[in-house]
């Protein structure tokens, strides 16, 4: 049976606490250690976590998608177009969801979103 026990599993990029169920965080270490992502998993860069209301809250601009379970936003500026690409195919390929977002999508900095299992505001 799944273990969704939600614990803090490390730090994002601006320090903040990066919380996950155990479940989530089992499937993103296979992310990472994937075949097609274990030669550049050490660029890959969690900047928010999900659960952020056990980390002061998520940023304004995700509407709330990070503040239970989900998501995670990823750097991308330090990835090549294919290690990008490779990344998002994988998390597809593993059952996640997963993205790009850049300034045609609000004018954020441009990041990936990837998710097992999407929470929502309502």
């Amino acid at each position: 049976m799944p273990d969704f026990t939600v614990a803090r599993r490390g730090t994002d990029s601006s320090g903040r606490g990066i919380y996950a169920t155990a479940y989530m965080w089992d499937w993103w270490q296979a992310v990472l250690d994937d075949p097609g992502v274990r030669d550049f998993a050490d660029k890959v860069t969690i900047v928010q976590g999900a659960f952020m209301t056990l980390a002061g809250g998520g940023a304004d601009a995700s509407a709330g998608y990070h503040d239970q379970g989900g998501c995670f936003d990823l750097r991308v500026w330090n990835l090549t177009g294919a290690e990008v690409t490779q990344l998002v195919w994988t998390i597809r390929c593993r059952g996640g969801a997963a993205w790009l977002r850049d300034a045609a999508h609000g004018g954020m900095d441009p990041h990936m979103v990837g998710d097992a299992r999407v929470s929502s505001r309502e």
